[in-house]
């Protein structure tokens, strides 16, 4: 999954169990912004406070269409 290329990252925060926040997937579209996003999130939602934090990669796949739409 190392090479695996993701469009976009969304992060889901719970607190004690219970969801509480969600990024959009328009948020966090590279790894270095995920990255970054997730360190400020670290220190405002810790864990010994509660929050619980999950990552999430989302890779979508295109598909030739052409010869469904350009019929000759």
């Amino acid at each position: 999954m190392e090479n695996e290329y993701y469009n976009s990252y969304e992060i889901n925060i719970a607190h004690n169990g219970t969801h509480f926040f969600a990024t959009s997937e328009r948020s966090c579209v590279t790894k270095k912004k995920l990255i970054e996003v997730l360190k400020i999130f670290q220190l405002k939602f810790p864990k010994n406070e509660g929050y619980d934090i999950m990552v999430t990669g989302t890779v979508k796949y295109g598909r030739d269409l052409t010869k469904e739409f350009l019929k000759e």
